[in-house]
């Protein structure tokens, strides 16, 4: 039976720690997207996960680094179980870093989507994450500034390591050509969200019919073809109804939705309110 384990999940503030694990041939039900950075490293076990528009290979020692927006899934956990941890952070949990070494520095630690650990240092790594694990459930004073430098350190250290990552375990075209195909296609979606992209034209762009086209669409991403292209003019109209001045219209037809009322349906189904209430209200993204 696929099913998740999770064995410890702590939450303080703006930082949440947790320990999963997952039985053969689990797999995340959808593709998502959320507003705060994702940490996860991969303790035992072998999975692919789907980012934006990319599939990657993840085996034992690997780091996953998601900043906010990104849509992903995981997927095909392989023939035995798996042991990870995943951290979830604001971005004001990393301001006093950005301060220390600068806005740019900070972000090229997340430059990489995969860092792989060399097996000589996960135990290094993996020391770092049980103290996080330990002092994620305390309360006193000196809680915070513990969980900051835990993370600070193995932010630091995987960055250096992912310096000589050159994503070596993308999905190859030679290994899997449908789903290079696939991530061909997400790609164009993800770079055009704003012109007129119909099923049919993508599927013949990949040189795949379109039932073929959207029955594989949906088995690498998570989305179907339309839902993947809603969920992403939906989060670039979202950062616009929070960072412009444009009118919900305006932003309707920058996001590549030619009907307002579709928009407006789409927007409430996705967010759970109108765009002019999203836009109005505190939620952040």
């Amino acid at each position: 039976m696929e099913k998740e384990k999770v064995h410890l999940t702590n939450v303080v503030g703006d930082f949440r720690f947790v320990r999963k694990g997952n039985d053969a041939g689990y797999s995340m039900k959808e593709a998502h997207y959320h507003p705060y950075y994702e940490l996860g490293y991969l303790k035992s076990g072998e999975f692919k996960i789907f980012i934006n528009h990319t599939v990657y290979k993840v085996k034992t020692g690997d780091m996953i680094f998601l900043t906010p927006l990104e849509i992903h899934r995981a997927t095909e956990y392989g023939n035995g179980s798996n042991e990870r941890y995943d951290i979830s952070f604001s971005e004001d949990f990393l301001l006093p870093l950005k301060q220390e070494c600068g806005e740019e520095t900070v972000h090229k630690l997340f430059s990489n989507a995969k860092v792989t650990i060399p097996a000589s240092r996960r135990e290094y790594v993996e020391e770092l994450l049980r103290k996080m694990e330990h002092v994620s459930g305390l309360s006193d004073e000196f809680t915070s500034v513990l969980k900051k430098m835990y993370l600070y350190e193995l932010l630091i250290f995987a960055g250096r390591y992912g310096a000589m990552n050159l994503y070596e375990d993308m999905i190859p075209p030679e290994e899997n050509s449908t789903e290079q195909a696939i991530q061909r296609s997400a790609a164009y979606i993800c770079q055009n969200y704003d012109k007129n992209i119909t099923l049919d034209d993508m599927a013949k762009m990949v040189h795949m019919s379109p039932t073929y086209f959207s029955r594989k669409f949906k088995k690498v991403t998570g989305l179907g073809f339309k839902e993947y292209l809603n969920q992403i003019r939906i989060r670039e109209a979202s950062l616009l109804l929070l960072k412009s001045n444009a009118s919900v219209t305006e932003i309707a037809c920058r996001c590549g939705f030619n009907d307002g009322n579709y928009f407006g349906d789409a927007f409430r189904k996705a967010k759970g309110m109108s765009p002019g209430q999203y836009r109005k209200s505190p939620e952040i993204l």
